[in-house]
């Protein structure tokens, strides 16, 4: 229980005090290891909200010029609008 006391000369309004406290303090982490080589893994201790897609390639995780290759991302020489 929490008590204040009111300061002479001021009324207390029922309803009128919100008390905040802090949330506990947690850490996430969103993690991608690409084994197996797909955009929607989910290595971390929270998941990604979707999964990754690629921009202006051909949309497969092991060919193009952005790949999953020896469970890493290999983004190579891409064109100007290539991405992931």
């Amino acid at each position: 229980m929490i008590t204040d006391a009111v300061p002479t000369g001021t009324t207390f309004v029922a309803a009128s005090v919100n008390v905040i406290a802090p949330l506990a303090i947690t850490t996430n982490t969103v993690f991608e290891q690409f084994t197996p080589a797909v955009y929607t893994n989910n290595n971390g201790t929270t998941n990604w909200s979707a999964g990754w897609s690629e921009i202006s390639d051909d949309n497969s995780p092991t060919a193009g010029t952005v790949l999953i290759i020896a469970d890493r991302l290999r983004i190579d020489q891409a064109g100007l609008n290539d991405g992931i």
